[in-house]
């Protein structure tokens, strides 16, 4: 083992072997009672060799004194590997003649905790290595960590080397149970690929007895005597799956091709195929080479020394970010088509425009906009350990956030056929942060939790959230209106009796709503759509408001004006 030299009853050195098989506070399990795990022993537990509380005294060989060119091994940032051990025993004959990258290793990085500032060193170092007995005779090492504890300043005497440093190893040898192989990702891909087949299949029976509980509770409408609606799945999946399937197909064609270009021409590797056009021959690796014809052309072109993988990162974010708004103005193309006359001009004679389809658009790019920035910290918060040490009341959370969220978007939109992309955008995210889970059984566990609360939302749920958005919707100006009313002035409320108000009756007391000529609402004007070239103020709630065809009238316009002309 490296670094643990000059430790009492080894030496200079510990043979790795000898530290898990001859110490006295290892338990080492006969082969005949050895009882490992297969990919299937759900729920077991093995019998297997341990070491519990292994402690040696070792003593420090590093010298203290002044700045070395390299940091010490228990000086190192967190989580960079100090050294690797291999995860399966090798035989010596084959370590000779194989080639070192062939050989599955296992990182031991630092831990999260450093070692301590300039003249402190830790006095305690806990060494733990976690393995998987996959027969009676062979370990597979999965996890090996370092921590370090009881970090303490150095005196004089020690620094200079006067007096010995010492510190305590201490090392923990545990076979993993099946769950803890589980969720470390221990097993083959074959195994993942059965459990996540069961867990589909556990899904559709919960959702098939959900269904026949329904059926078979269901009751015909005792106010109209309608009986219970048939169950007319495979027509529903003709009527709905082709043209979905048919439209996924057109829409992802383009992305794949500019996706896989991206990836080819900047990033130099799709799905793990090298598309390099420049060879590497830096010890560094491919941090310090150009691979593509991007590569050439430098971010700063005085550097020396140009991190290329970040670079290429970057540069592909950068694509990916174009791609996207390309594909988002692409959309309101397709989703808000513009059919008007080319010729229409959408100016009034008083300096009002109305530009519909542009208005329309820009809409939707805003609640597009700010739905991506309300996503992308949903997923940053994923990640946060807030989120995994309080998932189940996260998900809670966030469901509810999500119906908020779909709420305002129909809002916005005045559209569900708008607001349908984003709401799925929506509901998509907010399915995959379940990826942030602290382990792979409480993924499992918040995919069972996440499907409980969708049954119950589209089942029940659903309709009383509507009936209270409905009722909101209808209430709430009514709501605000008494509020303000309550706030109000007497100046606010004085009617004015002037001259126009009684130019204005007297307009009306001849049998016609016309305003006086120097009033101020004769100068308004009113927005009406219509494929006529003229017509009817009158008849505006007649015209369809979303009619390209945009034709303005006076407040007081009608097809005949005081003078004989056309109200147009």
């Amino acid at each position: 083992m490296p670094y643990f030299s000059n430790c009492k009853g080894y030496g200079n050195i510990i043979p790795f072997w000898s530290l898990m098989e001859q110490h006295y506070a290892c338990d080492l399990v006969p082969r005949e009672e050895t009882l490992f795990m297969t990919e299937y022993s759900f729920g077991k537990a093995p019998t297997a060799d341990a070491c519990e509380d292994v402690v040696v005294n070792c003593v420090y060989d590093e010298v203290f004194v002044g700045q070395q060119p390299l940091p010490r091994w228990f000086e190192v940032d967190a989580g960079v590997p100090i050294f690797e051990v291999s995860t399966d025993p090798v035989r010596y004959e084959d370590l000779m003649t194989k080639e070192f990258g062939a050989i599955e290793v296992l990182a031991v990085a630092s831990p999260d905790n450093p070692g301590g500032e300039d003249g402190e060193v830790p006095k305690t170092v806990a060494f733990v290595i976690e393995y998987y007995q996959v027969d009676d005779t062979q370990k597979r090492l999965v996890t090996a960590g370092l921590d370090f504890g009881d970090i303490e300043a150095l005196n004089d005497d020690e620094l200079t080397g006067r007096l010995l440093v010492d510190y305590n190893l201490t090392f923990q040898l545990t076979a993993m149970t099946h769950r803890e192989l589980t969720i470390a990702f221990a097993f083959g891909w074959h195994f993942y690929l059965v459990l996540y087949l069961l867990v589909g299949v556990l899904s559709l029976v919960i959702m098939v007895a959900f269904l026949f509980y329904h059926r078979i509770v269901a009751r015909p409408n005792r106010a109209t005597g309608a009986p219970v609606a048939p169950f007319k799945f495979r027509s529903f999946l003709a009527l709905t799956m082709p043209p979905a399937g048919e439209g996924t197909a057109l829409a992802l064609a383009p992305v794949v091709v500019a996706d896989f270009l991206i990836a080819a021409v900047v990033t130099a590797r799709v799905f793990g195929a090298d598309t390099r056009i420049f060879e590497c021959s830096e010890p560094e690796g491919d941090v310090a080479c150009p691979l593509t014809i991007f590569d050439v052309i430098k971010d700063d072109p005085g550097a020396v020394a140009v991190d290329y993988t970040l670079l290429r990162t970057g540069r592909c974010g950068t694509s990916l970010l174009a791609v996207g708004l390309y594909l988002m103005r692409a959309g309101m193309i397709i989703l808000i088509p513009n059919h008007a006359d080319p010729m229409a001009v959408p100016e009034a004679h008083d300096g009002n425009t109305w530009e519909y389809f542009a208005w329309k658009r820009s809409n939707m790019i805003y609640a597009s906009t700010f739905t991506s920035f309300l996503l992308l910290g949903i997923i940053q918060f994923s990640f946060s350990d807030l989120f995994g040490e309080r998932i189940w009341f996260s998900i809670a959370g966030l469901k509810v956030l999500g119906i908020g969220v779909d709420y305002c978007l129909e809002a916005t939109m005045d559209e569900v056929m708008l607001a349908a992309p984003l709401s799925m955008c929506v509901i998509v995210i907010l399915g995959l942060v379940t990826f942030g889970a602290d382990d792979f059984l409480d993924f499992l566990n918040a995919f069972f939790i996440e499907l409980g609360i969708m049954m119950f939302e589209r089942t029940y749920l659903g309709e009383v959230v509507g009936m209270v958005l409905d009722y909101l919707g209808e209430n709430l100006p009514l709501m605000r209106a008494t509020i303000l009313g309550w706030f109000a002035t007497e100046e606010e409320g004085v009617v004015d009796d002037g001259p126009g108000a009684a130019a204005d009756g007297a307009g009306e007391g001849e049998g016609g709503p016309a305003k006086g000529a120097g009033s101020e609402s004769g100068s308004q004007s009113e927005v009406f759509y219509s494929e006529e070239d003229s017509g009817d103020a009158g008849a505006a709630e007649e015209l369809n408001d979303e009619d390209p065809e945009l034709i303005l009238y006076g407040a007081g316009g009608n097809s005949e004006s005081g003078d004989g002309s056309a109200g147009a």
